[in-house]
């Protein structure tokens, strides 16, 4: 469902940063939202689907032709591996165990929340806000080390 696919592409966001020296995996921000971190476009590509299942693949505008075509799949290996990491560990998991983390205390969305006295939605997460994250709670010190 939207909210899943949200939080799994966060978590492979997180991980490819901390994988690959803090190169995102997208070319956008994930923004903190009022429920939690959202990519905006994938929020705009998903909305169709409410709380239902994601029956079809996303379309995406081409701005040259100015016409929706079929979004393309990630052939980076780097990619491809951090998704299947993610879906394998996390893919499971229900939509609303991996909103709990999201919204950990001391977490991204958290720490960006709490840093802004009024609330405002579309806050960016900054990237080295999350990769510093999946460093500390991600990763086992242990192998870090090696």
């Amino acid at each position: 469902d939207p909210m899943k696919i949200q939080k799994l592409c966060y978590l492979a966001h997180g991980y490819y940063l901390v994988e690959n020296n803090g190169a995102p995996l997208f070319d956008e921000k994930f923004e903190a939202w009022r429920f939690g971190p959202v990519l905006p476009s994938l929020y705009h590509a998903a909305k169709s689907f409410g709380r239902r299942v994601i029956t079809k693949p996303f379309n995406d505008f081409d701005y040259e032709t100015r016409i929706y075509v079929r979004a393309p799949e990630p052939t980076d290996p780097e990619v491809l591996e951090i998704v299947e990491f993610v879906w394998d560990n996390y893919g499971d998991m229900p939509a609303m165990k991996l909103s709990d983390w999201t919204h950990e205390n001391g977490g991204p969305w958290d720490t960006v929340i709490k840093e802004e006295k009024n609330f405002i939605r579309n806050m960016d997460i900054s990237d080295d806000l999350i990769a510093d994250y999946f460093n500390r709670t991600m990763y086992d010190d242990s192998a870090q080390e090696t």
